[in-house]
């Protein structure tokens, strides 16, 4: 006998990637919705002088955000949950952020005394 203390026994990880009742796929819809918005809010802010393109990317990612969102409640093997709340709220910020000096603009105009 020796006198080392009893070594614990090494076991073979029984983590597995899936748990029960995870989601096996990804849902598509909410990964473009996530994918959309975040090249909404860079074009937002690299292309600064064409205001159509973030808004049609950042309301395609809000769109498509909360259909995912349907489609999530809906199939509970989809994951996603993240990307779809990620692209519409980021989406409804760019969307606030671009629109909303095009919005102050005729209120500025009035509070000025601009026709």
């Amino acid at each position: 006998m020796s006198n080392l203390p009893d070594q614990p026994q090494h076991r073979q990880s029984q983590r597995t990637n899936k748990t029960a009742g995870s989601p096996t796929r990804y849902s598509g819809t909410a990964i473009t919705a996530a994918t959309a918005a975040l090249l909404g809010a860079f074009s937002a802010f690299f292309i600064g002088d064409i205001a159509l393109v973030p808004i049609l990317l950042s309301s395609t990612g809000v769109v498509l955000g909360l259909v995912s969102r349907k489609q999530l409640q809906q199939d509970k093997t989809l994951g996603g949950a993240g990307a779809s709340a990620a692209g519409a709220i980021i989406g409804a910020i760019v969307l606030i952020i671009v629109l909303l000096p095009w919005l102050l603009i005729p209120f500025a105009n009035v509070v000025a005394g601009f026709n």
